[in-house]
């Protein structure tokens, strides 16, 4: 999609969660992280399309019994991370990691939501452009095999600049990757954090010319641009 016909409140990248049951993702999220829900529709593909708001971020949500789930991780920016994790277990979450204060200088902890998404709900501790500079509420968090390679890919496909990268034992243990007026992190998929398969919507100043440095760049079509009812 372009930058021209980004909505109102849109970032560049926008989370789309793929999940057998969206009705109670969104519930989820309305009784987690206080969502507000804008639209449900019917998908291109049979199931449901919803646009939820959480903070300053808009999140698509989407799916249905016979669509294949692409479960995402976020990091979550809430102004009370205690109570947000509190609210998600009573929820069904179940716990990643507990809350912890972070050495950072952010308090956070981690669920997965009963539909399979990863959630890192976090509060900063010292003033939020210290450790969180350009982020939104909701940042896409990838877990990939390849980190280095995958940095490169976004760099060549999307123009994407590197903020910063931080290794561990020759792994990427995380990265900070701009993409238009968003951030995406991402770090080596290892133990506990194995790959995710999320889906994201991306808004770009010219969308053919992405597609084809995309193409370029080693990414397989899905689908070529068109223009969209």
């Amino acid at each position: 999609m372009t930058q021209e016909n980004k909505r109102e409140g849109f970032h560049s990248v926008i989370p789309y969660l793929t999940v057998h049951r969206p009705a109670d993702l969104i519930d989820f999220v309305k009784h987690s992280f206080s969502a507000t829900e804008h639209m449900r529709t019917t998908g291109s593909a049979g199931g449901m399309h919803a646009e939820v708001q959480i903070g300053d971020s808009v999140v698509m949500i989407g799916g249905a019994e016979h669509i294949t789930p692409q479960p995402a991780a976020i990091h979550l920016y809430v102004p009370d991370v205690d109570d947000a994790y509190r609210r998600a277990l009573a929820a069904g979450a179940t716990t990643i990691f507990e809350l912890k204060d972070q050495p950072y200088g952010e308090r956070s902890g981690g669920v997965e939501d009963p539909t399979g998404n990863r959630w890192y709900i976090a509060t900063t501790h010292v003033p939020l452009p210290q450790i969180a500079k350009q982020l939104h509420t909701v940042t896409v968090y990838f877990h990939v095999i390849g980190a280095p390679s995958f940095i490169d890919f976004l760099k060549n496909a999307f123009e994407a600049e590197e903020l910063m990268r931080s290794e561990d034992d020759e792994f990427v243990a995380h990265a900070k990757v701009r993409i238009g007026d968003s951030v995406v992190e991402l770090g080596e998929a290892r133990t506990s954090t194995q790959p995710l398969p999320p889906a994201i919507y991306l808004f770009v100043n010219n969308v053919d010319a992405s597609y084809e440095r995309a193409l370029r760049a080693g990414a397989a079509s899905l689908m070529a641009p068109k223009d969209q009812d």
